[in-house]
């Protein structure tokens, strides 16, 4: 079965675009703001679950959807090994997530420049 990624109305593009953690959103995706994949981070490693993260910072999890809320530590989680490898340099460990049989299947990869 297909991931269904709820869709955003008017209104809900409209509340969103004035986040200040929203970067970029339509009606059917949204895009953050580093800054907020940062404090992301801080407050996941205080031990905070991502629900209580986004209500913190100004986000409806009904409005964005629960595969969103759910799947939020992958983007962030994307962001800091990116951001590691730009520093860094030649590989650090990534997830990659992959669809198998209608189930997410993870694995360890290494990611090479």
């Amino acid at each position: 079965m297909a991931n269904v990624w709820k869709m955003f109305t008017d209104e809900e593009v409209k509340t969103l675009s004035e986040n200040l953690w929203v970067r970029k959103v339509t009606h059917k995706l949204i895009r953050y703001t580093d800054e907020f994949k940062e404090e992301f981070l801080r407050r996941h490693a205080e031990g905070k679950t991502n629900q209580q993260i986004v209500m913190s910072l100004g986000f409806d999890p009904e409005m964005l959807g629960i595969s969103r809320v759910q799947g939020m530590w992958m983007t962030v989680k994307d962001y800091a090994a990116k951001k590691q490898l730009d520093a860094s340099g030649p590989e650090i460990p990534t997830v990659r997530s992959e669809r198998q049989g209608g189930r997410n299947d993870q694995s360890l990869a290494r990611r090479k420049i």
